[in-house]
């Protein structure tokens, strides 16, 4: 549910068996996943999260983002265990390829120079791959 439009549209429900609060990457798919998974009816199933429109989020959730545009400036890396995460909620097939690359390396820091961390994947009969990085606003 999203706290500023559902809920005050009419004949809402207000009363839920289980309500998750934070309508981020892992609180969408937790969502998700229990209006998938579990024996609790989706409509006794809650999502509170602030309005998309004014999130942070580089663009809306589903809107297609142009081959040439440019990088979302904030991504998430995603481990193939939270790939197949994503997958069983039904949300890693929804997210445009143009918008997810692999990783093999990685290095990340602090404008303030206040630390950083790095690695490189060294390959031992797998692709090498790691995981993903994606734009926040498909995981949305």
């Amino acid at each position: 549910m999203n706290a500023n439009t559902t809920a005050n549209a009419p004949g809402a429900a207000t009363d839920f068996d289980i309500l998750v609060i934070g309508g981020g990457p892992v609180g969408a798919t937790a969502a998700a996943l229990l209006a998938r998974e579990s024996r609790v009816p989706v409509s006794r199933i809650g999502l509170i999260a602030p309005d998309l429109a004014q999130s942070e989020a580089d663009t809306l959730p589903g809107a297609p983002a142009a081959p040439d545009a440019p990088p979302a400036l904030r991504v998430s890396a995603i481990a193939r265990a939270s790939q197949q995460i994503l997958a069983r909620a039904d949300a890693w097939q929804r997210i445009p390829a143009a918008r997810v690359e692999h990783y093999e390396r990685m290095r990340v820091w602090h404008a303030t120079d206040l630390g950083r961390v790095g690695f490189r994947v060294v390959s031992h009969g797998t692709s090498g791959r790691t995981g993903h990085a994606c734009g926040n606003a498909p995981l949305l």
